[in-house]
């Protein structure tokens, strides 16, 4: 678990900067798009280690993933012109 944990953070900061390498706002922005899909599913795989049993997760981890989605949904919505 700790290893799939460890790959979803990973995983999603790589899409941010290929996102920003590729040149173009909406590229840029679907790659944001998939990291933010990455870090939901974090969230899901660190709901999960709580409620198994496997792990106790921090309430700053779970308070930091939802600002780093947040902050990504403003990007998104910047880069697309969306409100």
């Amino acid at each position: 678990m700790r290893r799939r944990i460890d790959q979803l953070w990973r995983v999603s900061q790589w899409q941010i900067a290929e996102g920003a390498a590729r040149g173009s706002p909406i590229e840029f922005a679907r790659f944001l798009m998939i990291a933010r899909g990455s870090v939901a599913e974090l969230e899901t795989q660190l709901e999960l280690t709580e409620r198994l049993d496997l792990a106790r997760v921090d309430a700053d981890i779970d308070e930091r993933l939802r600002r780093i989605r947040q902050m990504l949904t403003g990007l998104i919505r910047k880069l697309t012109n969306k409100r």
